[in-house]
């Protein structure tokens, strides 16, 4: 990397202030979309079915930094049949894990 990334802006200057820059490969990205005046997918969701859903979500795409809102907007942009392949996924694992002990 080079020594001299930048210079801060000029209120933030000082002999201990110092420029740090950085990159970042993005590594999925995903259209987050509701049609206007459409009930969102996860209304139609048990709790149960939906608490699952959010965790799968943050274990796949950020674990603990994902709110409910966020999650929802996932589980959304995802869609019905993605939603219930990863619920029939996870109650077969959680199944097997329970077998196992």
């Amino acid at each position: 990397g080079e020594d001299n990334a930048g210079h801060p802006p000029k209120k933030m200057q000082g002999t201990n202030v110092r420029l740090l820059s950085a990159e970042a490969e993005v590594v999925a990205e995903i259209l987050i979309t509701q049609d206007v005046g459409k009930m969102p997918f996860t209304a139609e969701l048990s709790p149960k079915d939906l608490e699952l859903l959010r965790k799968v979500t943050r274990d796949a795409y950020h674990p603990t930094k994902l709110t409910d809102a966020q999650a929802d907007k996932v589980i959304n942009a995802l869609g019905p049949d993605v939603a219930e392949k990863t619920l029939t996924m996870a109650v077969h694992a959680m199944a097997t894990n329970e077998t196992k002990h």
